[in-house]
């Protein structure tokens, strides 16, 4: 696995090559291309796996200096790097400067539940209407 600085394009190569289930609503959401957008204000990461794939983009919006978002998109062909993907992102949000750094999860994702309590985040509650189409999510901080 190599990580390199996250680009924009990165999401439009990461949503041809195959984002995961979950999260293929949201990225529909977004009209054209993902290269057009804005960095985004923040520290930002892609993971590519040794076939030059892209496995996962992420990192943090920042909100204020001491208050951050943590984002992400995650390929469907991410299984076998969760660990290193995991470790990674532990290390990396170990290094932030930010007091508190909050992340929600779409209600009936288990896996990303679970996956933001291995990184450390603690459950908060429900978010009613938080997602783009009206959806719940939970929300959950690190601080």
């Amino acid at each position: 696995m190599r990580v390199t600085p996250f680009e924009p394009w990165h999401v439009d190569l990461l949503i041809a090559q195959g984002v995961q289930p979950a999260q293929r609503a949201e990225v529909s959401l977004v009209p054209g291309s993902y290269a057009s957008l804005p960095r985004p204000p923040g520290p930002a990461l892609t993971a590519w796996d040794d076939a030059e794939r892209v496995i996962i983009v992420g990192g943090i919006v920042s909100r204020t200096p001491m208050h951050g978002e943590f984002w992400g998109l995650v390929s469907d062909r991410a299984g076998p790097h969760m660990l290193a993907i995991t470790r990674g992102l532990r290390r990396f949000l170990a290094m932030q400067p930010y007091q508190r750094i909050e992340a929600t999860v779409v209600e009936g994702f288990g896996p990303g539940c679970r996956w933001l309590n291995l990184l450390g985040f603690e459950y908060e509650g429900p978010a009613r209407r938080y997602g783009p189409q009206g959806e719940t999510h939970h929300r959950y901080a690190r601080t």
